[in-house]
């Protein structure tokens, strides 16, 4: 497992583009955290974290537990995590990623419903206004007795989700900060699309900043996308590596 560190500049891009800060402020971010919960997300435990599977249950556990030891509040529901339902058609290929196995024929199943799980916790400003920080806690489980761990994509967005909860939480920001660990993104991003059907507040987001593949890059570089709809933001990603300092 990699990492480089383009993962830990893309941390401090989003401490910068979310504080008004001086520009020749240094922001901390703690590397052995990262790394820490980066291998325990992407660790053979977890067995790939599979969508609806028992590595994915224990992941939404260790998220929702690392949210309550940072100190965020429940944002949906008192344990962390916002539970919602899904059902896979009787009729589909025998796997759910195709791509892997473009030769298998479709075959009738039973209809399955499972059970996935977002896990939200939030920080509370003092305006109406809500940024939602993201990135995908499932990846592809196991296949063919082979666990793909995704440690870039995306256990990197997850980990890098605490060390910005941890940093905002001792430096608060006027508007609410909403930080979501989304599930199913590897089959149709169904943890965010019953996150937004379903968020009562959702009225409040202005903002949604969302990390995924952001541990690795050979050469050492960093993508932002979005810029053309949001111009504001890009003096934000400017000369930001003088502002990096690592520690721990």
């Amino acid at each position: 497992m990699k990492i480089n560190y383009s993962f830990l500049l893309f941390v401090s891009t989003l401490f910068i583009l979310s504080c008004n800060q001086p520009k020749e402020a240094l922001i901390k971010i703690d590397e052995k955290m990262l790394l820490d919960n980066l291998k325990i997300l992407a660790s053979d435990s977890l067995e790939g974290r599979g969508f609806s599977k028992p590595g994915n249950y224990k992941a939404q556990k260790m998220i929702a537990n690392q949210f309550q030891k940072i100190g965020l509040e429940a944002a949906v529901d008192s344990n962390f995590i916002q539970e919602f339902p899904y059902t896979f058609s009787g009729k589909r290929r025998q796997r759910l990623f195709p791509i892997l196995n473009p030769d298998d024929d479709y075959k009738n199943v039973p209809d399955t419903t499972v059970i996935g799980g977002n896990v939200l916790g939030k920080i509370t400003g003092k305006t109406g206004k809500t940024f939602v920080i993201s990135g995908h806690l499932d990846h592809l489980g196991i296949r063919n007795g082979e666990i793909f761990n995704g440690a870039d994509d995306d256990a990197s967005g997850t980990a890098a989700l605490f060390a910005i909860a941890a940093y905002f939480k001792e430096h608060p920001t006027n508007h609410t900060l909403l930080f979501a660990a989304v599930d199913a993104e590897e089959i149709g991003s169904l943890g965010a699309d019953y996150f937004l059907k379903n968020y009562n507040e959702k009225e409040n987001i202005v903002l949604n900043i969302n990390m995924d593949m952001i541990a690795h890059n050979d050469s050492l570089q960093l993508y932002a996308a979005g810029l053309y709809h949001y111009p504001q933001l890009k003096s934000g990603l400017e000369n930001i590596q003088s502002r990096i300092h690592l520690y721990g």
